[in-house]
């Protein structure tokens, strides 16, 4: 259907849409599953929340440091013909944000909404585990919050690497992640349906990434200060991590 190119009004910008992400609410929508809420819009009916294209169109009144041209994200709050499945978006200019150096339109899309879900959980529900976490590493900030609180990331590389989250192990970014102080931990997602127990993701980041003895009793410490249980019990295994560490490699098994 050919809709008239929305305008940015005051305090808005306009983006011309290259990719749009596709999100539970959407589907919902286009199964008529939210008519009722809808029976005072006027259709057409645009679904679509996250969206990553070019900065076309600045309003009146708005204070950014964006520019027409600048490849940018943004989530969007569908409403009646104003989904992110357009050629063009209108939305507030503060729901928009820069591309991450390096991502693809396609990815870029995936992340605004993803994000917020990720800050709402910190900020309004106060996890204190957060499941995968690999993602995080696109925004400075965040990596930041996640390091001063120590908030335990549980990262699945061998499910990583199945499900296309990273081309291949060598690109993944828990190097990058324990380089960036995060308590991150190497686990293992569904095994049966991606492949790999823990001791198999162990493995394979050691030979991936040349892990020492240091480094893998890193992560096994991590892993305890992850978990829920007691913390009598997590001292101790973490010390029988450093008593196996100070035996050295005579004290490992071939």
């Amino acid at each position: 259907m050919e809709l008239p190119d929305p305008e940015a009004g005051p305090g808005e910008v306009r983006i011309r849409v290259h990719a749009a992400a596709v999100n539970p609410t959407d589907t919902g929508l286009r199964s008529g599953g939210r008519a009722a809420l809808l029976k005072d819009i006027p259709p057409p009916y645009v679904p679509g929340m996250d969206a990553a294209g070019i900065l076309d169109q600045i309003g009146a009144g708005v204070s950014t440091d964006l520019q027409v041209g600048d490849r940018v994200m943004a989530i969007v709050v569908p409403h009646g013909s104003r989904g992110a499945y357009s050629e063009f978006v209108v939305v507030p200019a503060e729901s928009v944000t820069r591309v991450p150096a390096g991502a693809t339109d396609a990815e870029a899309a995936t992340l605004p909404m993803n994000g917020l879900t990720t800050r709402q959980a910190l900020d309004l529900l106060g996890v204190e585990r957060v499941d995968h976490g690999v993602r995080s590493m696109e925004d400075p900030e965040l990596v930041a919050r996640l390091r001063d609180q120590q908030i335990p990331l549980t990262v699945c590389p061998l499910s990583n690497v199945a499900l296309g989250v990273v081309p291949a192990l060598g690109g993944h970014v828990l190097p990058g992640m324990l380089d960036a102080g995060l308590l991150a931990t190497v686990n293992s997602d569904d095994p049966a349906y991606f492949g790999g127990y823990v001791d198999d993701n162990l493995a394979a980041v050691q030979r991936e990434f040349g892990f020492d003895d240091k480094q893998l009793a890193g992560l096994a410490r991590n892993s305890f200060d992850a978990c829920f249980a007691p913390e009598a019990d997590k001292a101790r295994w973490k010390a029988e991590v450093d008593s196996w560490l100070a035996a050295g490699p005579s004290a490992q098994p071939s």
